[in-house]
């Protein structure tokens, strides 16, 4: 066997000399990567774990036309660094963030303030958003979204007015109607005090009327007050706020009552005191208002004070020279809180310096 030119031993043993060499960088390189990927791994770890979040936000029962829904993902920043957090939806463009950053100091709470769209989706949804941390976008944490989305449920009226009644009871209508013409049963009404009633009618497709009961007494106890709805719409339980204002008839009683007699001498003023008894406490002085009509020129009614169901008044006529001549003026008070208005016939005549 011949043996190999020098030149091809020489290359060969160059070679067997250039190899090992080549390896140990391309181990160094591996080595410096691996570290750096190593730190980096090492890093988002403690940045997450100094993240304080809960891992999901329960928004409830939205209706489909609600619009726009704002709602707030909570969390604190424990740990030492400062963080720029972005809040991004992985699954559904309906959930997006009001801002597009937000800068966390350490050891402070946050709010990443998010808006939700319901419209055109239906029933039990689930959306994931990713918080993550700026500039790399690595996700630290992970929460989930959740909401039912049930029909549209309207009321007409959306509230109710009541005045007090003449009778023993007042009575007032709500028309509560599906957006896609579901069945609706009223399940129960909560909220309301004794002595209302309710009775549920059903009218049409998607739609039920609510007859509501209240007994006179209720008018001087309360001034309002909100019931509580639930309506099964569908396979959904729907729940609806529908406040009541209670406004009694100001049906109070003069005293002196029947009317007020007066007589004055002309070239005297005249003020007298009258008290009105009105049907219920804690209505203040401010609620009310007095007017004189066909009041001779001049005469003016003031509102004194409110002690114990009693509205004092002040009537007064001023120095006036005149013929004798019969007045018939009228005294009316109204209030903001009360319906109606009351009136009181103010008859007198005047009298010469003379007499």
């Amino acid at each position: 066997m011949t043996a190999p030119p020098a030149s091809t031993c020489v290359e060969s043993s160059s070679r067997a000399r250039w190899l090992p060499s080549a390896g140990l960088a391309s181990l160094v390189g591996v080595c410096i990567f691996l570290a750096a990927c190593g730190d980096s791994v090492a890093t988002e770890p403690s940045r997450s774990s100094a993240i304080h979040l809960h891992s999901s936000v329960d928004l409830g029962s939205i209706f489909s036309d609600s619009g726009s829904v704002a709602f707030s993902i909570l969390g604190e920043n424990r740990g030492s660094d400062v963080l720029v957090l972005r809040a991004i939806s992985r699954t559904c463009g309906c959930v997006a963030p009001v801002r597009p950053r937000t800068r966390v100091e350490p050891g402070t709470g946050f709010e990443l303030k998010m808006r939700f769209k319901p419209k055109s989706r239906r029933g039990a949804v689930r959306y994931a958003v990713d918080v993550r941390a700026l500039p790399a976008l690595n996700l630290l944490k992970r929460v989930w979204v959740t909401a039912n989305i049930v029909p549209n449920l309207t009321l007409s009226p959306s509230s109710a007015r009541l005045s007090g009644p003449s009778g023993p009871h007042a009575k007032q209508s709500i028309r509560l109607q599906s957006g896609r013409n579901q069945v609706l049963r009223v399940l129960d009404v909560t909220g309301v005090p004794s002595g209302v009633t309710w009775t549920a009618v059903a009218t049409a497709a998607g739609a039920v009327m609510l007859e509501v009961s209240i007994k006179r007494e209720l008018f001087d106890q309360h001034e309002h007050f909100t019931a509580h709805i639930a309506v099964r719409v569908g396979a959904s339980t729907v729940y609806r706020l529908v406040p009541f204002h209670l406004a009694p008839r100001l049906r109070g009683m003069w005293l002196p009552g029947g009317g007020v007699r007066l007589g004055w001498t002309a070239g005297r003023a005249f003020t007298r005191r009258l008290f009105v008894r009105l049907p219920r406490r804690n209505l203040g002085i401010g609620t009310f208002t007095a007017s004189l009509r066909r009041a001779p020129k001049g005469a003016w009614v003031k509102l004194v004070a409110v002690r114990n169901r009693l509205l004092e008044l002040e009537l007064h006529v001023p120095r006036i020279r005149r013929t004798p001549e019969e007045v018939e003026a009228e005294l009316s008070v109204s209030s903001l809180l009360l319906d109606g208005e009351l009136r009181c016939p103010v008859s007198g005549h005047f009298l010469s310096e003379d007499s």
